[in-house]
């Protein structure tokens, strides 16, 4: 079975290990794919918010390393 290509609010948190407050912050950082509302369900495309979230892993992994 092929994978999804969007997925919901409870689906990304549950993907990501985050809460819903958090992925909402995240929905207000630059370069954040956009969200597609359907009906009343909010959708993210799953691609590139998978590279969204690496790369906001990343730059707190450097952040961090800087701090250290």
């Amino acid at each position: 079975m092929n994978e999804p290509i969007f997925i919901s609010i409870k689906e990304a948190c549950a993907r990501y290990c985050i809460s819903r407050t958090t992925l909402y912050s995240l929905f207000q950082q630059p370069g954040c794919p956009p969200v597609m509302k359907l009906g009343g369900k909010t959708l993210l495309e799953i691609e590139p918010f998978d590279a969204f979230i690496r790369a906001q892993m990343e730059q707190t992994v450097i952040e961090k390393n800087k701090t250290a």
